[in-house]
């Protein structure tokens, strides 16, 4: 049984290589590259508002575009407000350092002050949402782009994925072409 789950495996991986190979597009002209950050068409960089444009001119692309748009301004929104939560948390910790430092020089025995703690634990999970929401609309950005370019591709583009996971009867892998 483990041989033929094997076998199976590396014949499904096989013959996505082999098909890979014709997936590339004919036509690349008009299309969008990224190379190092930078959005080019034709050679030529494209700054914000080309880029805006011509993901705009398209319908499909244009409603991912718009998607990854407000994905990434509550991302920086999460980011920005947890950075605030974090100062806020840094303030009280150093408040309440302070405090107890003057209250062992009182020699007061009093229980430290530990309110610091949530706005440090909302920061955290508000700075890992907006790092998550950033990622995601980089994605979608990417995938926007992809959208655009598939209007100049000819020829068949056959869209495969081989996944492993969880069903309900146990682990499956699952080929979709």
């Amino acid at each position: 049984m483990k041989y033929f789950i094997l076998f199976i495996s590396s014949i499904l991986l096989l013959t996505q290589v082999i098909f890979s190979q014709t997936n590339e597009p004919v036509k690349t002209n008009d299309q969008i590259k990224m190379i190092k950050h930078h959005h080019y068409l034709n050679d030529k960089k494209l700054n914000k508002d080309d880029l805006k444009n011509l993901l705009l001119s398209t319908p499909e692309s244009a409603q991912m575009y718009k998607n990854s748009r407000s994905t990434a301004v509550l991302g920086f929104g999460a980011v920005i407000i947890g950075s605030g939560f974090g100062l806020y948390g840094t303030a009280k910790s150093i408040s309440s350092s302070l405090k107890d430092i003057d209250n062992a020089a009182n020699g007061i025995n009093e229980q430290s002050d530990n309110s610091f703690l949530v706005p440090t634990l909302i920061s955290a999970g508000l700075e890992l949402t907006g790092i998550a929401l950033l990622l995601n609309s980089s994605s979608q950005l990417k995938g926007s782009i992809n959208l655009y370019n598939s209007k100049y591709t000819t020829g068949c583009n056959f869209q495969r994925s081989l996944e492993f996971g969880l069903t309900a009867n146990g682990i499956a892998i699952t080929y979709h072409f």
